[in-house]
This record gives structure tokens, C-alpha cells and sequence, in this order.
């Protein structure tokens, strides 16, 4: 378990993310979500990825607008009640955040850290995940040291050994659980992405 796998993204990689993703609203969240992973998580040059798709605007809030209308898109085509006015546009908005401007959540404490780790390490499963622990999972697949130092604090804090491998082999299984279990979440959708190539 070392993290993400890093490469630079060229102009027409971003240019193709642009038109697929950006341009073309089809709903279809599944390819949006990997396109994201792919073009934006993975950039090794994130920055200047992140400056193209803003084209002189706030990269966050363009990211944001466009992902949230594929949802609307994948919603109306599907036929759902569902507007999305719970806690997956904060999961959306943190996650977004935090990949842009490594920007933690004001709601995050030391103690939902604590809480996240237990609840995931205590079940191999794969439960759902609160909102909270989804936004946890957003803040330590970056840089790969800060999930180490927190599982070394909730070890000793514990009196546990729990290590990194375990805790994203359970993360993945209740990432899996949760993006089936609240369509459209495309945070657990994106972030099932991460912690799954952190595996492999």
C-alpha cells in the first residue's frame, strides 16, 4: 500500500477530459467518475491540469458544477426522486476541495479520525458509510504518509497493530458498498477508484 499512482497528464488528455466530461452531459456517472480518477487524481502535474479545466475560473467550482450535472442528467434519464440535498454534495464539495487545495473540512476532528479507523478496520464485509467517514477516506489518500501517521496514532492510541493494507482492503469493500447503496454518491464512486489502486 504506497498511494496513488502518479503520471503527467498532456493537452490532449485534458482536452479530451474536457470535451467527454466537461461538454458531454450524458449522465453517465460511472465513466465521469473514472475520467475524474483518471485525468485529475493520477496527474502528477495536477496543478496545471486543474488551471486548464477552470479555463481562468475557480477549478473547484467548475469541477464541481460539471459532476454535479452529470448526476442531474443520470437522475432525469433514470427516473429517480432523488435531488441530491443530503450529504453527498458535502461529500462532493469537500472531496473537491481537498483535491484542489488540500483543504481539510472544518468538520473533520481527531475523534471522527478515531472513529472512521474503528469502524472500518471492525468489518471486512463492507457496511455503508456515514457521511462523515466518507469524508474522512477524502482526506487520507494524499500524500500516502498522512493515512500512515493516523493508523501509527490509532495503533498506539489502542493498543493495536492494525496495518495500512488491512485498513484499504476494508475501505474498498465499504466504498464498494456504499456507491451501489446511495446512486448517485460520486465521492465513494471516485474515491472506490483510489483506495482500490492502492491496492494493486
Amino acid at each position: 500500500m504506497y498511494g496513488v499512482i502518479y503520471d503527467r497528464r498532456n493537452s490532449s488528455e485534458i482536452r479530451q477530459f474536457k470535451e467527454n466530461v466537461l461538454n458531454d452531459h450524458r449522465g453517465d456517472i460511472k465513466t465521469m467518475c473514472k475520467e475524474v480518477y483518471e485525468i485529475i487524481v493520477r496527474a502528477e502535474n495536477r496543478d496545471e491540469v486543474l488551471a486548464k479545466i477552470g479555463n481562468g475560473g475557480k477549478p473547484s467550482d467548475v469541477l464541481y458544477e460539471h459532476i454535479m450535472q452529470c448526476c442531474e442528467e443520470y437522475i432525469k434519464n433514470e427516473g429517480h426522486q432523488d435531488d441530491l440535498r443530503d450529504g453527498r454534495i458535502d461529500n462532493l464539495q469537500n472531496f473537491i476541495t481537498y483535491l484542489c487545495y488540500q483543504r481539510e473540512s472544518e468538520d473533520i476532528s481527531m475523534e471522527q479520525y478515531r472513529s472512521t479507523v474503528k469502524n472500518i478496520i471492525s468489518n471486512e464485509e463492507g457496511m455503508e458509510l456515514t457521511y462523515q467517514e466518507i469524508d474522512v477516506l477524502s482526506t487520507l489518500f494524499e500524500p500516502s504518509k498522512k493515512l500512515k501517521k493516523r493508523l501509527k496514532d490509532y495503533n498506539k492510541l489502542q493498543d493495536t497493530s492494525i496495518k495500512g493494507e488491512d485498513f484499504v482492503r476494508n475501505a474498498v469493500a465499504h466504498l464498494k458498498t456504499t456507491k451501489v447503496g446511495k446512486v448517485p454518491n460520486p465521492c465513494a464512486m471516485i474515491l472506490h477508484r483510489i483506495y482500490k489502486n492502492m491496492l494493486d
